[in-house]
């Protein structure tokens, strides 16, 4: 986990979700893959038309890169973009440090048990509705990343999954 914020946690939990159904064998890989996407994020465009990395995936040599790993977390982070979206429209009115303990509680979900604090906020499982517009989303950015559609639809299906557990608390 190391320096990593509770966003950056809660995206590298998705992708990992989302990586674990669709291309296990990048697993090994992960770690470091999710490290170097949180330091230099990448999009579609750093892909080929064959989608083999370009630019900054690369450094300049022709090596391996676990591109359903990439495609994951760009997946995940756009999920999480939208999840932040939602929860402001959803408290506009509540008090800031209303919001600042419901986002908090709800990124605490992903966190080790060891950086949880108990947060009296209680955190309202997604709607069905909200649950569709984040599979559609992850589904679009993960053909965005040169995904064939079969593998976007069961990282899609993955993130809403590992969205819809319960707490551990529950």
């Amino acid at each position: 986990m190391g320096n990593r914020t509770a966003e950056q946690d809660l995206v590298v939990e998705l992708a990992r979700a989302a990586v674990d159904a669709t291309a296990p064998d990048e697993l090994a890989l992960f770690d470091d893959t999710s490290a170097a996407f949180l330091r230099r994020p990448v999009g579609p465009e750093h892909l080929t038309r064959e989608g083999k990395a370009d630019g900054p995936l690369t450094f300049g040599v022709d090596v391996w890169v676990p591109v359903v790993s990439i495609a994951a977390l760009g997946a995940a982070q756009s999920v999480l973009i939208f999840l932040g979206a939602e929860i402001k429209s959803a408290l506009r009115e509540e008090s800031s440090s209303t919001i600042r303990a419901w986002v908090k509680r709800l990124l605490a979900r992903f966190q080790p048990s060891d950086r949880q604090e108990a947060a009296p906020v209680a955190v309202p499982r997604l709607t069905p509705e909200q649950l569709a517009t984040v599979r559609q989303r992850a589904y679009e950015q993960a053909l965005a990343f040169k995904m064939p559609p079969a593998k976007a639809e069961i990282m899609a299906d993955a993130i809403v999954g590992r969205l819809s557990l319960p707490d551990a608390g529950e």
